[in-house]
């Protein structure tokens, strides 16, 4: 009986690191887990191997030490590769977060020029220079009412009543859009105008084209404004479309 219980303890403990070397191997091919860790299982797998070897007596301790301080700094190192791929990959999430929001504000930006120059003029703007100098230059016209509106009265009222009157005056694009205290104080980005037509950390120019495409048997103005080297290369931002009448973005949310 002291012989089974001898000869049991001594095959535990390689036995339940092969188990849980062919269990980690198993999971980690099931959940598509990276080379590191697979690495590191098979050497978890491979140091039961070789105590099973030892105490099989196929090997001798001497042996068995060596190779189990192998593969043991082995897997060690390759867990640390493995939590420093992790901590990266969170590193780059929480970085493209902050580079997206900023590129997302001024995409956002370049939309609302073009929309206000489709709005005064009926079309959209291909070349970025173009639009620059509309904002800069350009006027838009706002209806204003002048005059005051008595609390008893609605607008329409005191209209009719000739207590005020509405006259259209031109204002600045870039002031109506981007200056005023209404709109600054919204912002997260300070808005700066210079910059608007590069994306942010890259400084690379964005991609801007317009045209006509037809839809529904009209010909409907388009445009699209692209980030040519985005943070992630497998997520590119852009806004509008050359393909179809959309303003949008392709960002969540939108």
């Amino acid at each position: 009986m002291d012989n089974l219980r001898q000869s049991f303890g001594k095959f535990l403990f390689p036995a339940f690191l092969i188990a849980v070397g062919i269990v980690m191997i198993i999971t980690s091919l099931v959940m598509d887990q990276n080379a590191s860790f697979i690495l590191g299982s098979t050497c978890i797998l491979l140091v039961g191997i070789v105590s099973l070897m030892y105490s099989l007596d196929k090997i001798t301790k001497q042996i068995q030490g060596f190779l189990t301080i192998g593969l043991v700094l082995i897997t060690g190192l390759l867990v640390w590769k493995d939590i420093d791929s992790v901590q990266e990959d969170i590193r780059f999430a929480d970085r493209k977060k902050e580079v997206y929001a900023q590129v997302i504000q001024r995409l956002k930006d370049l939309r609302e020029v073009q929309l206000t120059h489709k709005k005064v003029n009926g079309t959209f703007i291909a070349e970025m220079d173009s639009l620059m100098d509309f904002l800069e230059n350009g006027k838009l016209p706002i209806i204003k009412a002048i005059g005051s509106v008595p609390d008893t009265l609605t607008e329409e009222q005191a209209l009719e009543m000739g207590i005020i009157v509405r006259d259209t005056i031109m204002v600045s694009v870039l002031e109506n859009l981007f200056l005023n205290p209404d709109t600054r104080k919204d912002r997260k980005f300070t808005f700066v105008k210079d910059s608007l037509p590069y994306a942010p950390v890259s400084g690379v120019p964005f991609w801007m084209n317009a045209g006509t495409i037809e839809s529904g048997g009209v010909n409907t103005p388009v445009f699209e404004i692209k980030d040519m080297k985005p943070f992630d290369k497998f997520d590119t931002l852009k806004v509008g479309s050359m393909n179809e009448a959309s303003t949008s973005g392709n960002w969540s949310g939108e």
